[in-house]
């Protein structure tokens, strides 16, 4: 196939190049050739794309897929109230119910050109949901010790590992909810399996004002150096929301190399508080912390216009996503254009 006549091709190179009137032609799912006035080959299809922009694919770096079906539930609570009644409603989920959701997100999604996602969720459901689609997804079974014993959970994240190491649409992760949903050891667990395994360790953190309060009475530290100190802050965590986070707990981010997701829609749903702090604001490490930003989630309807006006925004969406969700890490089926180039 050739997609010709291609207004804008915004590219994410190191030039951070933009191609015009460009022709790119697919093969197998890969970009394999990009050029002016590319001939088709005999029988090769080719779309006219004159006047429009051909730009990567987005990348959600935190998302729950299934609840779209919760879409408008419970709106304008606090996130604590919020959680009780969502898991209550979560809890009369079907498999098939849990799967046709995160089936409709994955479109949905899709149709905004995101074509990967960070989830957690109902991990068994979203993968075959993204098989079907036939979109990427990182997920695993979500640890959440206050509803079923770490072992248990642990033991199913490592099943769901071994089942779908290699696939080039599942990327196995290790999720673990929060601080406030799991104690010491399934956290020091956690970290560990995830470092065992070799893959990202995603996990919220610092979401609201309640949560850092309550951390900080029960342990001495507040969340990302509580985490910090249960070894569960390293290369390969994923720190989700962030909206109470401490200057000096960005810089143990940045000294780990952990990455930061900010989740703007998230936030104002539910009338957080607080704000994180892109890259040039005062006390922000330039060097050394990767962050990202979370397209708005199956439970926000309305556009996300938290866009930080002197963020580098394409490099939030692009740059930092893969490595976000570990694409091209050891261990990591398929990787994220390491045959060829995505489409």
């Amino acid at each position: 196939m050739i997609l010709k006549n291609i207004r804008y091709i915004i590219t994410q190179d190191d030039e951070r190049r933009i191609m015009e009137w460009t022709d790119i032609r697919m093969e197998e799912g890969l970009i394999r050739e990009i050029g002016r006035e590319l001939s088709p080959g005999r029988g090769e299809e080719v779309v006219d794309l004159s006047g429009k922009i051909a730009l990567p694919a987005f990348i959600n770096a935190h998302n729950h897929t299934p609840m779209v079906l919760f879409r408008g539930y419970e709106d304008d609570r606090p996130l604590k109230e919020w959680l009780q009644r969502m898991w209550a409603k979560e809890g009369r989920l079907t498999g098939r119910v849990a799967r046709a959701g995160a089936k409709l997100a994955l479109l949905e999604s899709l149709s905004h050109g995101i074509a990967t996602t960070l989830d957690m969720y109902e991990a068994e459901e979203v993968a075959k949901a993204a098989l079907e689609v036939g979109v990427r997804v990182a997920t695993a079974p979500p640890l959440i010790s206050v509803f079923a014993p770490a072992e248990e959970r642990l033991k199913a994240t490592e099943r769901f590992h071994r089942n779908y190491r290699g696939n080039p649409y599942v990327l196995p992760v290790v999720n673990l909810h929060s601080v406030y949903t799991n104690d010491e050891d399934a956290i020091r667990r956690a970290a560990e399996l995830s470092k065992r395994l070799k893959v990202p360790l995603h996990i919220h953190a610092s979401e609201t004002r309640e949560e850092i309060y309550e951390c900080r009475k029960k342990t001495g530290k507040l969340p990302v150096e509580y985490l910090d100190s249960l070894g569960a802050v390293w290369e390969r965590s994923v720190l989700v929301h962030l909206g109470w986070v401490a200057r000096w707990e960005i810089n143990i981010m940045a000294e780990r190399g952990a990455k930061a997701v900010h989740c703007p829609s998230s936030n104002m749903k539910l009338g957080t508080g607080g704000f994180f702090p892109y890259p040039g604001d005062n006390g922000w490490p330039r060097d050394g912390l990767r962050s990202v930003k979370q397209h708005p989630g199956p439970l926000q309807g309305d556009e996300d216009d938290g866009a930080h006006p002197e963020a580098p925004v394409l490099e939030l969406f692009y740059c930092h996503g893969p490595g976000c969700i570990g694409c091209g890490h050891e261990g990591w089926g398929g990787g994220c254009g390491d045959k060829g180039r995505e489409d």
